[in-house]
């Protein structure tokens, strides 16, 4: 669990403002790794939670902006797959998948500010209810140790809103 008192100085158009706020961020989960055949199985089951809240404040045009409060995380469960393959004397290589079960929840106080007639904000649809998501890619360790991969991922799979995410990782011990 992790908090964070942090400051904000925002721009609107010709209006600015400085105000204040605190984070809450949790995170926590269980994974497995166990050998099948030759596949190796990783079941886990994680959840990350966000809450913030950012006070009031009068902007420098004099207007008074309401307080806020949002909330956003997900549950998920599910299984990664991958299958060692030996490559040239010094290289291994392991493609992997992975299908995950999530739950999103979200919450904002400003969906009552877009009802009263204002602005959306940026980042709606907000992410809420179940969705699937599915994982793959290809890793390799090197000899002496170091590891490199690549991997992509597509949530949101069911849901109103996709995702996608790519990743490259490279570890070198020393």
């Amino acid at each position: 669990m992790t908090y964070s008192g942090i400051g904000y100085d925002g721009t609107a158009g010709t209006a600015q403002g400085n105000f204040n706020g605190n984070r809450w961020m949790f995170a926590t989960g269980f994974t497995g790794s166990y050998r099948w055949a030759n596949f190796n199985v990783e079941p886990s089951a994680k959840v990350y939670a966000l809450w913030e809240r950012e006070n009031a404040y009068v902007d420098s045009l004099g207007t008074q902006q309401a307080a806020r409060t949002f909330s956003s995380g997900r549950a998920s469960a599910g299984n990664r797959v991958s299958y060692p393959i030996p490559w040239l004397d010094s290289v291994l290589l392991m493609p992997f998948a992975g299908v995950y079960a999530d739950y999103y929840f979200t919450q904002d106080d400003a969906a009552a500010i877009v009802a009263a007639g204002g602005i959306p904000l940026a980042s709606t649809p907000l992410l809420q209810g179940w969705s699937a998501r599915v994982t793959g890619g290809i890793g390799a360790r090197l000899a002496g140790g170091s590891t490199v991969g690549f991997g992509a991922e597509l949530g949101g799979i069911g849901g109103n809103t996709q995702i996608w995410t790519f990743t490259g990782r490279a570890r070198i011990p020393f």
